[in-house]
């Protein structure tokens, strides 16, 4: 299975037991983000380390095994999607998530579920994934 992968699930990577990661490796599937998601990340450093209760150093450790199983994908990439996005989408701040799902003709996995409101890719969320480990086998 392919999907695009949204910074809300990419941050539970850093946590213990992650959810995330533990599918990623079983089910090995192949992901994608916006390069986007990866300033995301940076930006929110300090708030991922406190909650996840990691060091600093270990952050940086998992940033960069997160870096080798997702491909992370330039805006320029998908630029001619994002104005597509713009009438679908019902938040704009995940445009690039969109616009890069559309763009690669796959899902999205996001659990931030407004994201539902729109019906042009499939959304889905980690519970659905759980609930539905079918999905990965394809």
């Amino acid at each position: 299975m392919k999907l695009v992968i949204d910074t809300n699930v990419l941050m539970t990577y850093f946590w213990k037991d992650s959810v995330f990661e533990t599918l990623i490796k079983k089910y090995e599937f192949t992901c994608f983000s916006p390069e986007y998601a990866l300033e995301e990340l940076n930006k929110y450093e300090e708030i991922i380390i406190k909650k996840a209760k990691i060091t600093k150093k270990y952050f940086k450790e998992k940033k960069m095994d997160l870096a080798l199983r997702i491909n992370f994908i330039n805006e320029y990439e998908y630029e001619k999607s994002l104005k597509k996005v713009i009438k679908i989408t019902p938040d704009l701040e995940d445009i690039d998530f969109i616009a890069l799902s559309l763009h690669l003709k796959i899902g999205l996995w996001s659990n931030d579920k407004i994201l539902k409101e729109q019906n042009t890719i499939p959304i889905y969320t980690t519970e659905e994934l759980l609930e539905n480990p079918h999905l990965f086998i394809i």
